[in-house]
């Protein structure tokens, strides 16, 4: 909501609280009511009724509901100002929650809300189109620095040794955040001397997102623990007396401890960031603790081991396990976990590093997708028999992709003359490399002779525009300390495999589809000859197969290498892969000889899968059992392999996500449904727009001229997402929610009344229940509360079992301890998570069922949905549902799981477009009405969502122009849409909603509108 609608809100709260602790005794008193005592004795309760008894009765009921209801905002006032929830009492549940609601919304006088010319928060660097919930990256788009009123946290806002950096939430005020994390509310003063330069003179504006720099609270003593944000104390109790039920004894010991804001602890489960609590410790030796990985277990609930992981999924494969793995069902791992059923092989283990290049690619191109999206469309869902491919490429790069960027920066950092590199190993912290001749590397290298090192943390930022130094560098498999080594093929320039046939087909699918993706292979072109067809679906442009007999490319290479008779910095690559006995020996002869003679750089090479090996040339072997050994370089590796079936499943993700196809968004399966998946009006409910002004029953009631004039966008636009209404929308809307308003407040109350769910943000949870329950195990149990909020209609154990890769029988045991955490509704008592409801089909298995879970997601599809049902009257609902966006969806998620969100209704895809399509609603509304704050806050919110769609970024321009930052908007203008590359090439043709904006802005020319090339 509105910062002025927000003041106001408040303060009419607020008087009516006043109104009616002062007005109602007042009132009594001057209409002289109070209750006499007297008129209760026998002889007046046996005289002649005159109505005098009845205003007495009405006076004494008058005073106990005013002392009743006073007792309860009292409370509710305590509790709130605490963190904690208010006490219920039995049979006065309702009044005492109609005190919480009137509480809070006074509250909003005192708690400033987003100030809409405030920050854009950094995308994170998850950030993918649509944000598809693959894993972060190093590599980052950050917001536009000048773009944004606060800049993000970045290396000039970098905190000090004493300070850490804090990401404002939802309702923060400069007082709480100092009262949570340094323990005394008067204390803001120094947050906001430490952030000058993000408040800009307005402390009381906080927009959630921004990041605070916040004194470090002082290290404890060696006896002492300081109460860090966040904590429990049975967490505390886990991590310092290795078990979490001790936790009585911390709290008995540190209860005459005078705090530093004069509190005392008295309360077990309110804790103060800051707080000193004394941990005992023994004088004499105790049995040691219980491993993690030991089962506990006791008579009522069991506990669960540790933290159920699948197996990492780049050491997952055997090298000797069959080429139709993948269409295996679950297998059993030893730790109670299973391999996937959907896992390929080929793209994960040994060849992870396919995987995760794979992945890089894919990325890139659905950001370029996102440009050409239009409002209140998605991009179509993947085909099922894709899914295993495209989950494997997730699960993989989540662990995989960093390093894969981390390894492309730091040889990109390598300056000329550049070192000869062999191989480089890469492990999880280190990147090794081996070289061909004796050579000094420069800081932050270490090492001497031919072998260097560098820490993958102390990798420098990649050069802009750099050119790729080794474009034939590609991995070959995996050693047994799970790292991966890579050959450089222009090093080697003439290399010979023997070995296993079926090895050696599948090895050189990997080598070709490998350099068809690799970042720094973008300079390179394969041919492959016999062998691939399933790879000339790589619609890249790196990889040409040539079946048996077409082998005119051999002599045609060989002539174009020939003349390099000067060592020079080549420009072109080239591959040269030889998979078929039927080939020209001459010419082949003649194309090694001419690689082999090159001086300096070579730029090509030659891989011979069936000729003997050349006495220049590298002699590489493949055993029958999958190893791959090279020793000459003392080579022994588990070989990377990828087969006809995975190659062809890569080609077709490749292919899909270039496409610009986009679709109607869902409806939902339920016959009563009265809106999309994206919380949309359903088609019933309404009607097309007229020509001219819509009226009070669209969103938008102006004519769609007056919009795109004064925001970015079109007509075609206006029509899709403001249609008008039918007459019996919000009627029917509202008799299908009549408990949003109630959730809405229970969300918002400042302290803790209900269980919640975030996931329009980095994901997370808020529970009313046991935190031990999940000590230590937190991120599992968000990701289950999250699949079962995700599957309203409920969950059987083998649903749960195979989208977290579990055994069944572990499933009970995790949904106990989840239904712990989670605790029971306050409202009804019962629990949050009810046990397993039978079907009355019996061959149907019992569900799982959430109940009165909040989560943001649904909240702001029902805002949406009840907003498009009142018209021009219902923004101030989307205004509230922009509210509810922490960053981009579904971020911050486990490595190597929440692959399940792949699978049918996309809701990362689906939410992020949900919330650029209201958040230009709500723009194109302000814009036309004048409100720019209002304008440029929806718009970042958001860019913050969804920072690779182009309707956002436009949004942001127009946004800017009109609150007075022309400087501002043209950075971004240029930076972000003229100049955006979402890859290596040079930026893409603007798409055609772009070009249609940017014509009738005529913003192309205002000032210049440079083109890099790369």
């Amino acid at each position: 909501m509105t910062t002025v609608n927000s003041r106001l809100r408040g303060l009419v709260a607020s008087l009516a609280l006043i109104a009616f602790l002062v007005g109602v005794p007042s009132t009594l008193v001057a209409i002289d009511a109070i209750p006499d005592l007297e008129a209760f004795s026998w002889s007046r309760l046996t005289a002649p009724d005159d109505g005098t008894l009845l205003l007495e009765v009405l006076s004494i009921v008058c005073w106990i509901a005013w002392a009743i209801f006073t007792c309860q905002l009292i409370m509710s006032v305590f509790a709130q100002l605490r963190g904690l929830r208010s006490p219920r009492l039995l049979g006065l549940a309702m009044p005492q929650l109609a005190a919480d609601r009137l509480v809070a919304v006074a509250a909003l006088l005192f708690i400033a809300a987003p100030s809409a010319v405030a920050l854009v928060p950094e995308p994170s660097a998850a950030a993918i189109v649509a944000a598809t919930p693959l894993p972060d990256s190093d590599t980052a788009v950050v917001a536009d620095p000048v773009a944004t009123r606060v800049p993000p946290a970045s290396a000039d806002r970098a905190p000090q040794a004493n300070e850490e950096l804090y990401t404002v939430k939802r309702g923060d005020s400069l007082w709480r955040i100092a009262e949570e994390r340094l323990g005394d509310g008067a204390r803001y003063v120094e947050l906001v001397e430490l952030n000058r330069d993000v408040l800009n003179g307005r402390p009381d504006f906080l927009l959630p997102g921004t990041v605070l720099k916040v004194p470090k609270v002082e290290a404890p003593a060696s006896d002492a623990y300081v109460v860090q944000p966040g904590d429990t104390l049975s967490e505390i109790a886990q991590e310092e007396l290795g078990e979490a039920d001790d936790y009585p004894a911390i709290a008995e010991a540190s209860r005459d401890t005078i705090q530093a804001d004069g509190a005392q602890l008295t309360d077990p489960d309110h804790l103060r960031p800051g707080w000193k609590l004394t941990i005992p410790r023994q004088s004499s030796p105790t049995a040691p603790p219980i491993p993690d990985d030991v089962e506990r277990h006791t008579p009522d609930d069991p506990e669960p081991p540790s933290d159920p992981e699948p197996p990492d999924l780049t050491a997952t494969v055997a090298p000797s396990a069959p080429a139709d793995e993948s269409t295996a069902e679950h297998s059993d791992d030893t730790d109670g976990t299973v391999i996937p059923g959907w896992l390929l092989p080929g793209l994960a283990g040994a060849g992870s590093i396919f995987g995760g290049a794979l992945w890089l690619v894919l990325r890139a191109q659905r950001r370029t997708q996102l440009r050409h999206r239009r409002p209140g469309r998605v991009f179509p869902s993947l085909p099922t028999d894709l899914l295993p491919a495209e989950k494997t490429t997730h699960a993989t790069a989540s662990v995989i992709a960093p390093r894969i960027e981390a390894l492309d920066a730091a040889l990109r950092s390598l300056m000329p003359p550049l070192p000869r590199i062999l191989t480089v190993t890469m492990s999880t912290n280190e990147i090794s490399v081996s070289l061909a001749k004796p050579t000094d590397l420069p800081r932050p290298w270490s090492g001497a002779g031919t072998a260097w090192r560098i820490a993958v943390d102390d990798v420098p930022k990649r050069p802009e525009d750099s050119f790729p130094p080794y474009p034939l560098l590609v991995s070959i498999g995996q050693a047994t300390d799970g790292a991966f080594v890579f050959l450089n093929l222009e090093e080697l320039r003439t290399v010979t495999v023997t070995g296993d046939l079926n090895r050696k087909a599948a090895f050189a699918r990997h080598l070709a589809a490998e350099l068809a993706v690799n970042p720094w292979s973008i300079v390179t072109t394969v041919d492959l000859l016999g062998l691939g067809a399933d790879l000339s679906l790589f619609n890249l442009g790196r990889v040409r197969t040539h079946p048996e007999g077409d082998t005119d490319f051999i002599g045609e290479l060989g002539h174009t290498l020939s003349p390099i008779t000067e060592p020079s910095d080549p420009d072109d690559f080239h591959v040269a892969i030889i998979a078929t006995a039927n080939r020209p020996l001459s010419d082949l002869d003649e194309l090694a000889a001419v690689i082999n003679g090159i001086p300096g750089r070579s730029s090509a090479a030659l891989v011979d899968l069936v000729g003997g090996g050349r006495v220049s040339g590298t002699h590489v072997y493949l055993t029958a059992d999958g190893r791959l050994q090279v020793e000459g370089l003392g080579i022994d590796v588990t070989a990377a392999r990828l087969s006809e079936e995975e190659a062809r499943a890569c080609a077709l993700l490749l292919d899909l996500t270039l496409t610009n196809e986009v679709m109607q968004v869902p409806l939902s399966d339920t016959d009563d449904a009265v809106s999309d998946l994206a919380g949309a009006l359903a088609p019933h409910l309404i009607e097309p727009r007229p020509e001219g002004q819509a009226g009070s029953e669209s969103l938008l009631p102006l004519d769609a001229h007056a919009y795109t004039e004064a925001a970015a966008t079109t007509v075609e636009d206006i029509e899709t997402l403001a249609p008008k209404v039918a007459p019996d929308a919000q009627a029917t809307v509202e008799a299908s929610d009549p408990t949003l308003d109630e959730d809405l407040a229970r969300w918002e109350a400042p302290g803790l009344v209900a269980t919640k769910l975030t996931l329009l943000g980095p994901v997370g949870a808020r529970t009313t229940g046991d935190t031990k329950a999940t000590a230590r195990r937190r991120p599992f149990y968000v990701e289950l509360l999250a699949f079962l909020a995700l599957h309203p209609d409920g969950v059987s154990s083998r649903s749960i079992a195979e989208a977290f890769a579990i055994r069944p029988e572990r499933v009970r045991v995790d949904i106990s301890q989840l239904r712990r955490w989670l605790g029971n509704d306050p409202r009804t008592g019962k629990s949050y998570l009810p046990h397993a409801e039978a079907s009355h089909d019996p061959d149907s298995p019992a569900l799982y069922k959430l109940d009165g879970v909040l989560c943001d997601l649904d909240l702001f599809r029902r805002l949406r949905t009840r907003g498009q049902s009142r018209g021009a009257d219902g923004i101030e609902d989307l205004v509230t549902a922009l509210g509810l966006v922490s960053g981009e969806p579904f971020t911050e998620l486990r490595k190597e799981h929440w692959n399940w969100l792949l699978e049918g209704d996309r809701w990362d895809h689906l939410m992020t477009s949900a919330i650029v399509d209201v958040g230009h609603i709500v723009t194109a509304h302000a814009l036309a009405a004048g409100d720019d704050d209002l304008a440029l806050w929806a718009a970042q919110v958001s860019y913050a969502a969804a920072p690779y769609d182009e309707i956002a970024q436009l949004d942001v321009v127009q946004a800017e122009k009109a609150a007075g930052h022309d400087a501002k908007a043209k950075h971004h203008l240029n930076d972000k849409v003229f100049n955006r590359r979402d890859d290596e090439p040079p930026p893409i043709d603007l798409p055609q909603r772009t070009q249609q904006i940017v014509g009738e802005k005529n913003w192309a020319s205002r000032g210049s509108r440079p083109r890099r090339t790369g």
